[in-house]
C-alpha cells in the first residue's frame, strides 16, 4: 500500500492520522516532486477488493486508489458546503486518472461503493479528521457486452444535418 499526499500539510495530517502505518518508505524511481511512499509492503489485492464492497475491479487492475480527505479540518474552516466541494475535488482527481489511464492505453473506473469504517480500520484512522471519499481503479479494461455501443453522434447520421 502506498500514500501520496498532495501538500506538506496533507503529509503531516496523514502521518499523524494513519496510526497503523509506521514504516513510510520513499518509492524508488519516482521523481522527488511526487511524494509517493510505501506504507505497507505486500499484496493489497484482497483488502482492495474487500474494502470496495467485494468488487473484482478494485483488485484486478494495476492499482486501486483510495482517496482520503482532510474532512474535519475543511468542514470546520469552510462550513458544511465544503462537503460537496470535497466530493467535487475527488471527482476531479478521478477524471484526471481516467484521462491519464486512457493516454497510456489503460482504463479507469470510479468505485462508488466502499466500506468507510473498514477503510478507516485498515489504516488505523480514528475520528473524523480524515474521511474516505472515493475509490478508483486503473488497469486493462474488460468489455461489458451488456452495454450497447455506437460511434459518437451516430444518431445524427443520414439525417441531412
Amino acid at each position: 500500500m502506498y500514500v501520496m499526499p498532495r501538500s506538506k500539510e496533507g503529509m503531516a495530517l496523514l502521518r499523524t492520522e494513519l496510526k497503523r502505518m509506521t514504516d513510510w518508505q520513499r518509492t524508488e524511481g519516482i521523481p522527488e516532486r511526487l511524494p509517493l511512499f510505501q506504507i505497507q509492503p505486500g499484496d493489497a489485492q484482497i483488502p482492495s477488493r474487500v474494502l470496495s464492497c467485494n468488487q473484482a475491479l478494485a483488485s484486478g487492475g494495476a492499482f486501486m486508489v483510495c482517496m482520503l480527505a482532510d474532512f474535519e479540518g475543511r468542514l470546520n474552516r469552510y462550513g458544511p458546503g465544503e462537503y460537496r466541494r470535497l466530493h467535487w475535488e475527488a471527482g476531479l482527481l478521478g477524471q484526471a486518472l481516467y484521462m491519464e489511464a486512457e493516454a497510456i492505453g489503460l482504463n479507469g473506473c470510479g468505485i462508488g461503493c466502499f466500506i468507510d469504517d473498514a477503510v478507516h480500520q485498515q489504516f488505523g484512522i480514528h475520528g473524523n479528521k480524515l474521511q474516505v471519499l472515493y475509490h478508483f481503479s486503473v488497469g486493462g479494461g474488460v468489455e461489458d457486452n451488456a452495454i450497447e455501443r455506437h460511434p459518437a453522434y451516430s444518431h445524427l447520421e443520414n439525417k441531412g444535418l
